[in-house]
């Protein structure tokens, strides 16, 4: 079971990482585990759990901080660095002109300070590498891109069709969520799972949970929610309001599906709501509403898929601090897990740590 921690008050933005706490707060100072490391930091990012970079107050200078050495470093403020790693210290990066209107795909090397590869790619983003090939979107397509600049394929996201809900609108898409079987997956806005072929950029697979898409070419299957690469297996997980699914990669179907109100009804089944719930190995945590809470997420909890079974739940915010502050929880900001801890950050920027203890 997890006991509530600790409290930390006005943090604007935090992340988390094998058991480390890095946040801003309202005074845009950093903190590494509750010690100030700086003044006037903005925008926090975490890569590839070896730095974290951040803006000084007014966005002229980028600065590095190493989770190795815990050092303090400025590079140059026109990279904006992903969180791909092409070599030990180098990295996929933005290269940015001074007026910031455009900008270069560029290699570049944190501890050096210095850019190692131009590309001929410009103002192309990339929304997954792997291989030194990227995807990139736009244009309401999708294109599979070598690093030297030369395109292998492009698909049209139109031909996924549209949806009777937004009638006229492109289908887009909302996650890339990983390769499998020489496949890449992904999850579009309108709650379809599509898997082209990585040679060719034609389809393989197209699952779907929504209804304008009965009697089509798309598998069937019960509403789509949050759906997570689990690199386990390299299965596709999804976890909606209600339900609960897992697909195949490798036999291109969902294999199980099940109400997880309907399977614990004594636990998660007494939620009328859950929202949030983000893939934690064997598990999924959650933010949720019971009946007594009248349309307000107040409670957290975790949730065992394998076993079908509520594990843990916790009352963050009382009946009483709602009535008086009207504080609550707010679905952008999920039950994060890391090591033996929780985190969750409420609407008035209060940030809840939860430790796990053995009983």
């Amino acid at each position: 079971m997890y006991i509530k921690k600790i409290k930390i008050e006005n943090v604007i933005q935090f992340v988390v990482d094998d058991n480390n706490l890095y946040y801003r707060d309202a005074d845009h100072c950093f903190f590494v585990n509750n010690k100030k490391i700086m003044n006037y930091a903005d925008d926090i990012k975490l890569i590839n759990h070896s730095y974290i970079s951040f803006f000084n107050r007014d966005y002229t200078k980028t600065i590095i901080y190493n989770l190795n050495t815990l050092q303090l470093k400025e590079i140059s403020k026109n990279i904006s660095i992903t969180d791909n790693r092409i070599a030990e210290n180098e990295f996929l990066s933005y290269k940015f002109s001074d007026d910031y209107m455009s900008f270069q795909l560029v290699t570049y090397n944190i501890l050096e300070d210095k850019v190692c590869t131009e590309t001929n790619l410009f103002n192309t983003y990339s929304s997954f590498y792997f291989d030194k090939k990227i995807i990139s979107e736009g244009n309401n397509s999708i294109k599979l891109i070598t690093l030297s600049g030369r395109e292998l394929w492009q698909f049209p996201l139109s031909s996924l069709g549209g949806t009777e809900y937004e009638p006229g609108k492109t289908d887009k898409i909302d996650k890339i969520l990983g390769i499998a079987h020489g496949n890449i997956w992904f999850y579009t806005d309108f709650g379809r799972l599509v898997a082209l072929d990585l040679e060719t950029g034609d389809v393989v697979k197209k699952i779907s949970g929504n209804p304008s898409d009965k009697n089509s070419t798309y598998e069937m299957t019960l509403g789509l929610g949050d759906c997570f690469f689990r690199p386990s297996d390299k299965n596709i997980v999804s976890v909606s309001g209600f339900d609960f699914q897992i697909i195949d990669t490798e036999q291109l179907a969902v294999t199980e599906q099940y109400d997880f109100r309907e399977a614990d009804p004594m636990g998660i089944g007494t939620y009328r709501s859950v929202y949030s719930p983000m893939l934690q190995g064997d598990y999924f945590t959650f933010l949720g509403i019971k009946e007594e809470d009248f349309g307000y997420i107040r409670r957290i909890g975790i949730f065992d898929y394998k076993a079908c079974k509520l594990v843990w739940e916790y009352e963050v915010i009382s009946e009483e601090e709602f009535d008086e502050t009207r504080n609550q929880l707010v679905p952008p900001q999920p039950l994060y897990m890391s090591g033996n801890k929780l985190y969750i950050k409420d609407i008035k920027d209060n940030l809840h740590i939860f430790e796990r203890v053995d009983i």
